[in-house]
């Protein structure tokens, strides 16, 4: 059985109680679907599932605790994010569908983090 390092699946299992800090937030998840939203997560193994047929496994990753990022804290948790991205692909934005306004603004510039830039007061 050989490992399969390029495949990994997340357990539909949420966190539970205390450490399911997007529970509160349902109504808005429904209100408001196509918002991105930035979110920390601490995930582990939860299991590895076998692909008998090519001889593979893989991990499956469940998420132990996840908070929604408030809005102060968002700048600092987006410039981690990038960096992260940054880091392993070499790439210095996030790929982001393309028009999609994502607030996160990483260098207080009012630039969005797929290089959608915001409205300034004045129109222009």
């Amino acid at each position: 059985m050989q490992e399969n390092p390029q495949k990994i699946t997340l357990s539909g299992a949420l966190p539970a109680d205390h450490n399911d800090g997007l529970k509160m937030y349902a109504e808005d998840f429904l209100k408001n679907p196509r918002e991105a939203r930035l979110v920390v997560a601490v995930v582990s193994t939860r299991k590895r599932n076998e692909d008998v047929d090519k001889d593979l496994y893989y991990p499956v990753l469940q998420i132990r605790h996840w908070e929604l990022i408030p809005d102060k804290h968002k700048a600092k948790v987006a410039k981690a994010l990038a960096d992260a991205f940054a880091d392993r692909t070499g790439k210095t934005e996030l790929p982001f569908e393309e028009g999609v306004e994502i607030p996160l603004d990483f260098d207080g510039d009012n630039a969005f983090a797929n290089s959608v830039e915001e409205d300034t007061p004045d129109g222009a």
